[in-house]
């Protein structure tokens, strides 16, 4: 049985702990299934993951899966004629045309070939040696440049304006509120009158030379509620 090689990355926390790592996995098994059905090809996927490793900054190349990926290729670790399967030439690099044809090289120097299956791209070594090759990789990568530039510009709006809107008392940055604060039904926040005296009692006592334990330990004598009810709060 032959081996074909897997990559996948996602770049975040929210990604890995989604849809994302799956759709890539079932993207390459389906490949790897229609080599079986339409051509009698039999392969064993080996996969390469980078988790939360970004393609934009390069981290995926520098200290992730996709590194040791090509060191093992460049070393003679595949045969000639390996498949390389991943989601898309973006899942390499978002860096640009430039990073991601270097890439390419690397991992087709010694005679594996990269199945990009949404591009629709097979790259071989002689691939990146024609013009119409490269400038096909070239639109591919920059694409993917483009909505990372894009994805990007939009988040900072969007904190930026978010941040505006709470100056406003219109929009809540994060819902992590003090324990002395909570949101009315309209999702204003209003300050709860008793702990609010609470928590002014507490800075005083700190101010007039108590210690932090000692102040815990009267509260809790007293039997004073805890400040932030959430889970695993301290007092």
């Amino acid at each position: 049985m032959c081996v074909a090689i897997g990559y996948m990355r996602y770049s975040s926390k929210l990604q890995g702990a989604g849809s994302t790592i799956h759709r890539q996995k079932s993207l390459i098994n389906k490949w790897v299934e229609d080599q079986k059905t339409h051509h009698g090809k039999v392969y064993e996927v080996k996969f390469y993951t980078d988790k939360g490793l970004s393609g934009w900054t390069g981290e995926n190349l520098l200290a992730g899966a996709l590194g040791r990926l090509i060191e093992e290729v460049e070393a003679g670790g595949y045969p000639e004629g390996t498949p390389i399967i991943l989601e898309s030439i973006d899942s390499l690099s978002r860096q640009g045309h430039e990073e991601a044809t270097a890439i390419l090289r690397r991992l087709t120097s010694t005679g594996c070939v990269v199945h990009s299956i949404l591009d629709r791209q097979v790259v071989q070594r002689s691939d990146l040696k024609t013009f119409i090759g490269a400038m096909q990789i070239i639109a591919v990568a920059e694409r993917g440049r483009e909505e990372s530039d894009i994805k990007s510009e939009r988040v900072s709006s969007s904190k930026e304006r978010n941040y505006e809107l709470a100056k406003l008392g219109k929009k809540l940055v994060t819902r992590n509120l003090p324990g002395w604060i909570y949101l009315d039904q309209k999702g204003k926040m209003q300050i709860d009158p008793a702990k609010q005296k609470l928590v002014k009692e507490i800075f005083e006592m700190r101010l007039a030379g108590h210690t932090y334990q000692g102040i815990a330990e009267t509260m809790t004598n007293r039997g004073e509620p805890v400040l932030n009810e959430r889970k695993g709060a301290q007092r």
